[in-house]
């Protein structure tokens, strides 16, 4: 049987896992919507910016699937198999954090580039010459 603390830190993990697969995804989705029916002067830049967020944010997505399978097969392997001790069931293994850290990193990335984005868009709609108001 599995301690109250363990059961709390896989499904933290988890759910972790889960919430930034939900907001790369979601980000991916709202950057296309707003993204497909407008064109802007300088398209290569943006969709530089674009395309990388996305590819970035999708391998988020497939680090944290793997994450979250890494999490179950540990939890499946202490189960009746008994191939785990209690004492060695843990979300510090060192393949999770390698898949949990690339999934962060992967994400921060692909928000960088989705910031960056932003402000090239931005940058590219504003007028080119500002008059002033004085003449």
């Amino acid at each position: 049987m599995l301690e109250e603390r363990t059961k709390l830190a896989f499904d933290s993990a988890y759910k972790t896992v889960a919430r930034l697969i939900t907001l790369a995804t979601g980000t991916i989705a709202i950057e296309v919507s707003l993204l497909k029916d407008l064109t802007f002067g300088d398209s290569r830049s943006i969709q530089f910016f674009a395309v990388g967020s996305w590819v970035l944010f999708l391998f988020s997505v497939v680090c944290g699937v793997a994450t979250s399978l890494e999490l179950t097969g540990d939890l499946d392997l202490h189960g009746p198999r008994g191939a785990i001790s209690d004492t060695d069931l843990s979300i510090y293994k060192k393949r999770t954090r390698i898949l949990a850290a690339l999934q962060i990193l992967l994400f921060i990335a692909g928000l960088t580039l989705t910031i960056a984005l932003g402000f090239v868009v931005l940058g590219s709609a504003a007028p080119k010459q500002h008059s002033m108001p004085w003449g």
